[in-house]
């Protein structure tokens, strides 16, 4: 019954953009998809150097692969400034929280954050790719029409000549771009730089294997927050964010946001890269090996990994995040072999989180 409740919502929520819209002022949409995108990415920050001072809470629940609940909890962020801030997860009766002073981030419990937490931290506080990542991307636009309603979508990708017809987009311009095997599209309900909708896209096999929704967007100061976020994992049910309260009129107490004595240095935080970006650094990747019992059973779909990428572009760390169950070990032993190149911020060598996603598909093998 969850599972059903869930795709419903994820059917219909897009059906409520215009009303949803309506609750914040209009502001221009760029003509460039680049700057669009720019523009976009700094209105949906709310841990933005010009960010005001805000506090919120919300509820998220994780779904397994029969659509029942797998784990829940709550996040709950107090933000005086980009120097200045903390956030408590709690769930399954523990909580720990999460404190930044002066660019340097402090723990107390667990030293590293879970991976659905930082899925849940980046959906609300900062949905669109990283700055930083920005100028190695190039976006083209085209419209989408979705349950009656005409959306802009902004397709992350790279310009080239002389390349495969399946991976082409072109423009009402002429202009083509090349897309990853895997990228991204952002939609917008013109003309506000609100992301409505991110899907997650593979090209050769014309599947969307990640769809996340925005909806019920209010303003806090002069950014954006979806107050309602679903994601779906190949058309199942993943991950659903609900903001509970939101105050753009906090009044900070320091000392609150002070961490405790007790408190712990965390290890720097690394660049948060999208999948499509670090597809197109891919050196040398290993095809994984289909299961014999999943294509007996016909199990396919695609398996989502969160990625630990080291200085040298190797595989640090992996984890599932989400995918169906008996391909999971596969993915992992495939993914565990790529390598990549580095990735430089400011011209030196990063590490770098991303999403890997490892599609299986019987008529692939």
């Amino acid at each position: 019954m969850r599972a059903r409740l869930f795709v419903l919502l994820l059917t219909c929520c897009l059906l409520t953009i215009s009303a949803a819209a309506q609750t914040v002022p209009d502001s221009p949409a760029a003509a460039d998809p680049s700057v669009f995108m720019q523009t976009a990415t700094a209105a949906t920050s709310l841990v933005a150097a010009d960010m005001n001072p805000w506090h919120l809470r919300a509820k998220y629940q994780q779904f397994g692969d029969d659509g029942l609940v797998k784990q829940e909890g709550t996040i709950e962020a107090w933000f005086a400034s980009a120097e200045k801030s903390k956030i408590t997860y709690s769930s399954a009766g523990t909580s720990h929280d999460e404190y930044r002073v002066d660019k340097r981030d402090y723990v107390t419990g667990q030293a590293r954050w879970s991976a659905l937490e930082e899925t849940v931290r980046g959906l609300l506080l900062h949905p669109l790719p990283e700055e930083s990542t920005l100028p190695d991307l190039v976006f083209v636009e085209k419209d989408l029409t979705l349950g009656g309603l005409t959306l802009q979508c902004y397709y992350q990708g790279d310009k080239v000549a002389g390349f495969p017809p399946q991976m082409v987009l072109t423009n009402s311009k002429g202009e083509k771009t090349l897309l990853s095997p895997v990228t991204w599209s952002y939609c917008f309900r013109d003309p506000l730089p609100a992301v409505r909708m991110a899907q997650g896209i593979h090209i050769a096999e014309g599947t969307i294997d990640s769809r996340q929704t925005f909806n019920e967007i209010v303003r806090v100061h002069d950014h954006y927050l979806a107050k309602s976020i679903r994601l779906a994992n190949h058309g199942k049910p993943w991950i659903a964010v609900d903001v509970e309260q939101v105050d753009p009129t906090l009044t900070v107490d320091e000392a609150s946001l002070t961490p405790p004595a007790d408190a712990k240095q965390a290890p720097p935080r690394r660049v948060n890269v999208s999948s499509g970006v670090m597809e197109g650094k891919i050196v040398s990747r290993t095809k994984p090996v289909y299961p014999d019992y999943a294509r007996q059973a016909h199990i396919q779909g695609t398996v989502v990994l969160r990625a630990l990428i080291d200085k040298e572009g190797k595989m640090a760390t992996l984890q599932v995040v989400g995918g169906p169950t008996a391909l999971q070990q596969a993915a992992l032993d495939s993914a565990k072999t790529w390598v990549y190149k580095p990735y430089l911020l400011n011209g030196e060598p990063v590490e770098v989180e991303t999403q890997i996603n490892v599609v299986f598909s019987m008529g692939g093998y």
